[in-house]
């Protein structure tokens, strides 16, 4: 199998990922802020708001990462971990490509 980049995971997963753990960071600081100052009903459920963002947030980015499709013919293709190099890789068998889904610099 050939092993190429895959070119349009990484910027579907920082489109999602960047903005969800700003919500997630801005709901934890303003759950500490009104705990503090004593509005402790509003600090609270934006607690529970932070916990259920961070979930929602890794599972999504979990989903994302295992239900790739391919970029060549549209399948989807089954996600697993490279033990040689120790991250993630979809392989399609219709192709026969073998797509990295981490980039990295090979120098």
């Amino acid at each position: 199998m050939k092993l190429q980049q895959h070119p349009t995971i990484q910027k579907s997963l920082q489109r999602f990922f960047w903005p969800a753990w700003i919500l997630a960071a801005v709901l934890f600081a303003g759950g500490l802020y009104f705990l503090k100052n004593g509005l402790t009903t509003l600090g609270w459920t934006l607690s529970a708001a932070f916990g259920v963002t961070v979930a929602v947030t890794l599972i999504y980015t979990r989903y994302r990462l295992y239900n790739v499709q391919c970029p060549t013919c549209g399948q989807k293709i089954r996600t697993s971990k490279d033990v040689s190099r120790n991250w993630l890789v979809a392989q399609c068998k219709v192709c026969g490509i073998q797509w990295d889904l981490v980039p990295y610099d090979a120098a």
